[in-house]
């Protein structure tokens, strides 16, 4: 189907589709301290240039870490050979406005942290939702 033409509101869609589709994990939730060093090593990773994100996104992420937010993370689950999908969809669906995050020591959603700390969750562009995962 590579000659198949995505609209630019379907390529959006699609963006968001991948990290929901992904987010697939189960069972208990990966320590705190683990998934901030994740997060960090993801924005580390983005801010290199070659994953085509935009500088929101990296500052999305940035926001979460500045301000303590920590995705919740299932600790099992994974899909395909890398093993690391469904955890990274996790790591990212509050960019979206989902998922659940531990937050001053509560577990919610991700919407009402970000809420509090006045972040805008983001619409994902081309590549991106497949550049977080």
């Amino acid at each position: 189907m590579y000659n198949i033409g995505i609209s630019h509101e379907q390529i959006r869609q699609l963006q968001t589709n991948l990290l929901r589709s992904h987010a697939c994990g189960l069972g208990p939730a990966v320590p705190s301290n683990i998934v901030r060093l994740t997060l960090l090593l993801k924005i580390i990773s983005l801010a290199q240039g070659h994953s085509a994100v935009r500088k929101e996104v990296i500052q999305f992420l940035i926001d979460l870490y500045n301000n303590n937010i920590v995705p919740v993370v299932p600790s099992l689950g994974s899909l395909g050979a890398s093993g690391d999908l469904a955890p990274l969809a996790h790591l990212c669906l509050p960019i979206i406005g989902e998922g659940d995050v531990v937050f001053k020591r509560e577990q919610m959603a991700s919407t009402r942290a970000l809420q509090v700390c006045g972040i805008d969750t983001l619409q994902l562009e081309a590549k991106e939702g497949l550049a977080l995962i």
